[in-house]
């Protein structure tokens, strides 16, 4: 709760750096986001009622990060104040390794480290191909079926465009880009909000 309506005002913590390195990149990455996620999400959730769509794409997924945030978050925290592990300095090294670095300390470490590898590899190509597919489909003028080509051309950019970001170490210019272009967006998803709410009163209406 106290995170919720901080703004450091005082400049008490991380000289005053919280608020632009944190909490607003990482609103402005997931609005940023919006469009390629909740495009993918609308066209495969058609027919579907408001109800399952709640229940299985916002509460569900939710309530699952809360368990997997506490946990492995929870099992961070003790180990490093129990001298374990060195999470903050393998952290420095190699942002990537934490998880790793975590479960290295636990028995069958190594499988688990496994599921993680192939978790964290599911997600990335379900997020290539959710970015892909409705960047082919606004290229087609709104199809809902996008041609084959069309997705393997657009995914082929977005994928050498990532890593020539990750070699370059691009990703602070990534970063401000994304505070940038989410900041108009969000206007449109405060116009889509009031839109979905005149549509289902139509609906009602209907019923």
């Amino acid at each position: 709760m106290n995170i919720t309506f901080w703004t450091d005002s005082m400049n008490q913590a991380f000289d005053g750096k919280w608020l632009g390195w944190w909490k607003i990149f990482y609103w402005a990455f997931w609005i940023a986001w919006v469009p390629f996620v909740g495009g993918f999400i609308a066209r495969i959730s058609k027919g579907r009622t408001v109800r399952e769509f709640i229940i299985w794409v916002v509460l569900i997924p939710s309530l699952v990060m809360f368990v997997c945030f506490d946990i492995f978050g929870g099992a961070a925290i003790l180990a490093e104040r129990a001298g374990t592990v060195e999470l903050w300095k393998a952290i420095q090294n190699d942002m990537g390794s934490g998880i790793f670095t975590l479960l290295s300390t636990y028995p069958m470490g190594f499988f688990a480290s496994i599921m993680i590898f192939i978790s964290l590899t599911i997600f990335l190509i379900t997020s290539a191909d959710s970015a892909s597919f409705l960047a082919a489909m606004l290229m087609s003028k709104g199809e809902l079926e996008p041609k084959v080509g069309m997705k393997f051309v657009w995914g082929f950019v977005l994928g050498t465009m990532a890593i020539i970001l990750l070699q370059t170490d691009g990703l602070k210019a990534l970063q401000t880009a994304s505070i940038v272009c989410a900041l108009p967006f969000t206007v449109v998803m405060i116009d889509m909000m009031i839109s979905i709410i005149k549509g289902f009163g139509k609906d009602l209406k209907k019923q």
